[in-house]
């Protein structure tokens, strides 16, 4: 329909994955979780820190990834963990050198970024984890985004839904691939129950809860 086809003409296929569930886990656990909201960043930035902190030092030898919800909160991010030694941050003039230069890395640094929802590539060794810090509505700074939320809530929860498909295919690339995704926002477990409908089955059945 967004693209003006006609329902009536139109020929509609689902595909399950052939990636096995094992591989692709996404932890919805509430040990893991805070409120990461634009309302609530400031005043659970501290608890988000220590979970962070939790999932790196689970994969202390692995490189990964770490969904920032803008530039800003990524700068913040890095300030808070750069004592790690292991953080790779980017801004939006040099992203392909940083993340050129984050693929070749044998040490198990960790990107932050706002932008590697979709068209970047972390197979095998690039990363085998990633966090995804808050559910990806789109900022309604934007003028049609604070309309449609307001006013047609279907198309900006779907393109919550397409973003949140995209992360959490960055790090599994293959068949053979595996990584682990960490959900950290507490509202996802509600997102989650309210989109099970619309997200895919094979998505859906790699979601721990406990």
């Amino acid at each position: 329909k967004l693209n003006g086809l006609n329902p009536e003409e139109t020929c509609y296929i689902k595909i399950g994955s052939t990636f096995p569930k094992v591989n692709r886990p996404i932890y919805c656990k509430p040990e893991y979780m805070v409120d990461t909201s634009h309302k609530m960043w400031d005043t659970n930035f501290r608890e988000l820190i220590l979970r962070i902190r939790r999932v790196m030092g689970i994969f202390s030898d692995t490189k990964g990834l770490i969904h920032a919800p803008s530039y800003h909160t990524g700068l913040t991010l890095h300030n808070a963990l750069k004592d790690t030694g292991r953080i790779v941050i980017h801004d939006k003039e040099n992203f392909q050198s940083t993340l050129a230069n984050f693929y070749t890395q044998e040490n198990p640094k960790v990107l932050i970024s706002p932008i590697c929802q979709q068209g970047v590539d972390f197979k095998d060794d690039r990363a085998r984890f990633q966090i995804i810090l808050r559910v990806p509505y789109p900022s309604t700074s934007d003028p049609l985004m604070a309309k449609k939320v307001k006013e047609d809530f279907n198309y900006y929860n779907y393109q919550s839904l397409i973003t949140f498909g995209q992360q959490t295919g960055r790090i599994n690339r293959s068949e053979e691939d595996f990584g682990v995704t960490v959900l950290m926002d507490i509202r996802f477990e509600k997102y989650l129950r309210n989109n099970s409908r619309i997200l895919p089955k094979w998505l859906m059945d790699a979601v721990i809860y406990k």
